[in-house]
């Protein structure tokens, strides 16, 4: 998987890329992207995951917005279980770096009711008769 967007310098650090590397394999590896086509079309996760080009939904592994008067901030990748190889670990310690820090502050902003709406609502539906692009990791 590709994964897109300008990340925050806090939350991924300059040493890793604007693309896949060995580095993202175990956050990779232990992610169950969420899919985000029913989101607000403008909205831009802090991760982007490129998703297999049969389907082409829209998918972020880290994501932030301001509800209410709070932050939140989803992660999608188990970091615990990434957390046992240097680079997962390395990984973790930057998400909760950067939510400790005063860069964590979300332009983006959802209510609790829309977000949970959000969360139960099925994404648009692709009918494929097969998924050729798929690796077996």
């Amino acid at each position: 998987m590709e994964l897109l967007k300008q990340l925050s310098d806090n939350l991924i650090k300059p040493k890793m890329k604007m693309h896949t590397n060995w580095q993202w394999f175990p956050v990779i590896k232990e992610s169950h992207p969420l899919v985000l086509d029913n989101f607000a079309k403008d909205y831009r996760p802090i991760v982007q995951v490129i998703d297999n080009i049969e389907r082409n939904h829209k998918l972020g592994l880290v994501m932030e917005w301001k509800v209410g008067a709070g932050k939140l901030l989803v992660c999608m990748s188990d970091l615990e279980k990434a957390a046992k190889y240097p680079e997962g670990k390395a990984f973790y310690q930057s998400v909760i770096d950067y939510m400790r820090s005063a860069d964590f502050n979300p332009s983006a902003e959802i209510t609790v009711d829309e977000l949970k709406k959000k969360l139960v609502e099925k994404p648009r539906q692709v009918s494929l008769k097969e998924l050729n692009n798929i690796s077996q990791y």
